[in-house]
């Protein structure tokens, strides 16, 4: 991995730094949902969580980027001398503000073949703030046609991407802890297949797999997934109730409703 800095103090040259793209719509939607959702959304959104839930799961594409942003945090954890300095190309920064500019070839469909090719693999380029040391809140960058294996299926992401940690994070906070939200915007290749998505995931502490939907002019609404799949349900603006999209049926208000 190669990442290069641009930190206060340091003789570091300036870096293209696109802005960060605006992300508070999507957390104000994960906290107030605005549609009552009920039988008409349900069927016509059906399909489309279905669909989603398994290219998010059997893409990984959420957990490579958070596995990149780790690796880093440990290098900046390796790079911080006794006295809480972080120690770049020989300069030391108190409590450093700036800019850590992290980029990757991506590991590409053949991992084993040890070819690192940017042409055919493609990039990850990733922007993550300090402040006073800490990381935070929000990393964003590009994929540019990044390819990948998993368990022998080809995958691969070439857009925006945004994670939201909702706070600053130190050195010693396991992100696997944290709600942790993602904007992408690009397309999703699994095998033979190119998804186009829009779309903004959050990822709870406890594993459970959060997607908004805002495409309905009846509001926003969080369909979400526990880590094992079971249980699963909704939150919309009446508060979170079970649902079973086996069954296309949800157990809202006192007799619950199907479609």
């Amino acid at each position: 991995m190669l990442f290069a800095s641009a930190l206060s103090g340091s003789c570091a040259p300036s870096i293209n730094v696109p802005p960060a793209p605006d992300v508070q719509p999507a957390l104000n939607a994960f906290e107030r949902p605005t549609a009552d959702v009920g039988a008409a959304i349900m069927s016509a959104s059906e399909a489309e969580i279905m669909q989603l839930e398994a290219d998010i799961r059997s893409s990984t594409l959420l957990e490579e980027l958070l596995e990149l942003v780790q690796s880093v945090r440990e290098g900046i954890a390796e790079n911080t001398d006794e006295d809480g300095n972080l120690v770049v190309d020989g300069q030391s920064f108190e409590s450093p503000n700036g800019l850590i500019t992290i980029n990757r070839v991506c590991r590409g469909h053949d991992p084993e073949s040890g070819v690192v090719d940017p042409d055919m693999n493609g990039t990850i380029q990733l922007f993550m703030p300090l402040t006073d040391g800490m990381v935070g809140p929000q990393v964003w960058g590009t994929a540019d046609a990044c390819l990948y294996e998993v368990l022998g299926e080809e995958l691969g992401y070439d857009g925006d991407v945004s994670l939201h940690f909702g706070e600053l994070i130190d050195e010693l906070t396991d992100l696997r802890n944290e709600t942790i939200t993602f904007v992408i915007d690009g397309v999703l290749q699994i095998e033979d297949r190119r998804v186009p998505l829009l779309q903004s995931f959050r990822i709870t502490a406890d594993e459970r797999l959060e997607i908004l939907f805002n495409g309905t002019d009846l509001g926003t609404f969080i369909y979400f997934f526990e880590a094992d799949r079971f249980p699963q349900g909704i939150r919309d603006v009446t508060g979170t109730f079970g649902c079973i999209l086996e069954d296309r049926t949800c157990d809202k208000g006192s007799d619950g409703f199907s479609w």
